[in-house]
């Protein structure tokens, strides 16, 4: 009777893990075909701005009508890869370091790159009333919390000012350590040292945290 009980748990035992490894593995493949159709629309989105971006440098003149044609489509493209985003770290709360996310956030990066040199670009061109904004950190902060806390900080504190000043101010958030040559360029242009940093419009850079008042003084909504 014990032997008998015994195997019946036992066996209950084994179906019950293997169970739980299909459903493990059937997540995980929806997981990895969900990043997968992302990248691909993330592609589809980088080759549209960049189309955007030579649209800008070959017919955009001060021209109001032109001008809030290309702001209105850059600040379609911001809220688009702002959505992408939050998906990201949706999937990174799981498994940060996954190559196939990192390859993602690497794209992100550069989209959030691209959204820069766009607004900086019409801002130029335009001659538009607005402040640009890159806030500068790490990706990998090795669970540092000295480097952690501050850069977490500075992005509540970014997104609140963003939240104060609506479209007078894009805001890019960059990691800087992802190996990524036109990143690393913006690191030695601006001699960035410490993050976070914060990188307003084309001349100046303020490293180290940050609080909402210094930032006030730079920034005017």
């Amino acid at each position: 009777m014990q032997s008998d009980v015994f195997w019946k748990a036992a066996v209950l035992t084994v179906v019950i893990l293997v169970i739980g490894i299909v459903i493990g593995i059937w997540i995980d493949s929806g997981r990895a075909e969900e990043i997968k159709t992302t990248i691909t629309e993330n592609d589809l989105l980088l080759n549209d701005v960049r189309l955007q971006t030579l649209y800008y440098e070959s017919l955009l003149k001060d021209d109001p009508e032109l001008c809030n044609i290309a702001l209105k489509a850059n600040l379609e493209y911001n809220k688009r890869i702002y959505q992408e985003g939050l998906k990201l770290e949706k999937y990174e709360e799981h498994n940060k370091f996954s190559q196939s996310l990192i390859l993602e956030r690497k794209r992100y990066a550069l989209q959030q790159m691209q959204f820069w040199i766009n607004s900086l670009r019409i801002k130029d061109k335009c001659g538009l009333d607005y402040t640009t904004v890159m806030h500068v950190f790490l990706y990998d902060t090795g669970n540092n919390s000295k480097v952690e806390l501050p850069q977490k900080l500075q992005s509540a504190v970014l997104l609140d000012l963003k939240e104060k000043c609506g479209n007078k101010m894009m805001l890019s958030p960059i990691p800087i350590d992802l190996n990524l040559t036109s990143i690393d360029m913006i690191t030695e242009t601006y001699h960035i040292k410490e993050t976070p940093a914060v990188i307003i419009n084309k001349d100046t850079v303020l490293q180290g945290f940050q609080n909402l008042t210094e930032l006030e003084n730079y920034v005017s909504c």
